[in-house]
């Protein structure tokens, strides 16, 4: 039961090949050389949500195809930002390190956060604060020993081999 909900949330993992392919697709030259990029991962990503469907109703719209060209425009869009930012704010800098580990921790910790607390303090705010300071604290360790050793590891394997 734990492996298959691990499983269905790791399927928006799939976004980030989106956001993955306009990275990579800006060292191109040229709009049809970017879209031939960007498209197959799109469609890598729309496929891949279709598949996790099977046999289980999903009662979001992360499967439609809307979602996945909002995730590009959204993509595209702050990537286009971030290149007009030469120097952004610290703490911009931090938030947008753990946006996706926060992503990824913030429902199951939060709530399991809470429910732990509820017993001992009914007080809502309290327990809306423990939770993100949870949330944030997991996010960020997350960042710190598995986010950047992966990102380090992935630029130094991409570099020793040919485009």
């Amino acid at each position: 039961h734990v492996l298959w909900h691990i499983g269905w949330n790791a399927r928006f993992i799939l976004l980030i090949t989106i956001g993955s392919a306009v990275y990579l697709a800006d060292k191109e030259n040229g709009f049809f050389s970017k879209a031939q990029v960007i498209l197959p991962s799109v469609i890598f990503s729309y496929v891949g949500f279709q598949l996790f469907k099977f046999g289980h109703v999903d009662p979001s719209t992360y499967e439609t195809i809307g979602t996945h060209l909002l995730a590009v425009f959204l993509f595209v869009s702050f990537h286009h930002f971030g290149l007009l930012i030469k120097k952004p704010h610290p703490v911009i800098s931090y938030v947008g390190d753990i946006v996706y580990p926060l992503y990824l921790v913030h429902a199951s910790l939060g709530l399991a956060t809470m429910a732990i607390a509820r017993p001992y303090y009914r007080a809502p705010y309290f327990l809306l604060a423990a939770a993100c300071v949870v949330s944030l604290v997991a996010a960020w360790l997350l960042h710190l020993f598995v986010e950047a050793p992966s990102i380090s590891f992935g630029r130094k394997f991409t570099s020793t081999r040919p485009a």
